[in-house]
């Protein structure tokens, strides 16, 4: 329990912020990335569970306003196979196609799926995101990650919270708040 322990302290420091009591998951710890709150999240801190990361981009909730319905939301989820094998793959069905952001870097690595095309478009050619997302992926090896321009961006990472390297933890966080910086500069 000792090594949980200093995970949680050490991630803490990361988010300098706090864990914080929950009745839906053992451990939350909620704290801050370039000024956004951020969370993580492990519904239990052993094998089968992972990790779940966020980071919210609005800050201040109107509620004279109503919800934006043409507010971007992404899903991107990591290709299976690539090249030859990709195209065998959606021949038989084992991974969609995607809907493509016509930027190469990202419509090679990820499936896309999102509700706006010209802003899912204009996200991924926005300068630096696609280097994000792969660096994203590199480090993480993510299983989902969602991108609402009204809320923020969330993180699915399929490692356990006992097994996770505080340094990867760290770097998935500094990107995601990279991210969550051009979603708040150039489409909130």
């Amino acid at each position: 329990m000792d090594n949980i322990e200093a995970r949680i302290a050490a991630i803490e420091s990361i988010l300098e912020g706090k864990r914080v009591e929950s009745e839906r998951v053992d451990i939350s710890i909620r704290g801050a990335v370039l000024g956004f709150p951020a969370m993580l999240e492990a519904f239990s801190p052993h094998f089968p569970f992972g990790l779940n990361y966020i980071v919210e981009t609005k800050i201040v909730d109107d509620p004279s306003q109503p919800p934006d319905d043409d507010a971007l939301k992404i899903t991107i989820t990591p290709r299976i196979a690539r090249g030859f094998m990709g195209k065998l793959f959606r021949l038989f069905l084992f991974e969609p196609k995607g809907q493509p952001v016509d930027e190469p870097r990202i419509d090679s690595a990820f499936v896309c799926s999102y509700n706006n095309r010209d802003e899912a478009k204009r996200f991924g050619r926005y300068p630096g995101v696609a280097e994000k997302l792969v660096a994203l992926q590199r480090c993480s090896n993510f299983s989902e990650l969602l991108i609402k321009a009204d809320a923020g961006l969330y993180l699915a990472q399929p490692v356990s919270f006992d097994h996770i390297d505080v340094d990867v933890c760290r770097e998935i966080f500094r990107l995601m708040g990279e991210l969550g910086q051009v979603l708040f500069d150039g489409f909130s």
